[in-house]
């Protein structure tokens, strides 16, 4: 359901990071990349609180396709967003959250497979 939610927050905040970077002059420009900077932060929640629930599902460890796909998207927007406080970087942050951004789709795309429930106490942690 969030999935949709994940990839417009972040295609919204890349833009307000590319207009940081493109008119950092512009007094509109401090309002639009706080804006980006909450909605980044914002998807960066609803996808992390995703990816744990999917990984820990039913007490098992899953590790197909979609759950590592959704993390390193995740990781992306995590490092964008840290990235986007230099001016410098704003414009690499943009292109970051939209590599990130069809990663919060790939949950819902991709059917979940439980795989290690009768793992050891050791592997579960």
């Amino acid at each position: 359901m969030f999935q949709i939610t994940i990839l417009f927050l972040y295609l919204l905040a890349a833009l307000g990071f590319a207009h940081g970077k493109l008119k950092p002059e512009s007094q509109r420009s401090a309002p639009i990349l706080a804006a980006a900077f909450a909605l980044a932060l914002l998807g960066i929640v609803i996808q992390g609180i995703g990816i744990f629930e999917s990984v820990t599902y039913g007490g098992a460890i899953n590790v197909s396709l979609a759950a590592s796909v959704s993390l390193i998207g995740f990781q992306l927007a995590v490092i964008g967003t840290i990235a986007a406080f230099s001016s410098d970087l704003r414009g690499v942050s943009a292109g970051l959250l939209l590599l990130a951004a069809p990663t919060g789709l790939a949950a819902a795309a991709i059917p979940t497979i439980d795989t290690g429930g009768s793992l050891s106490w050791q592997l579960q942690t």
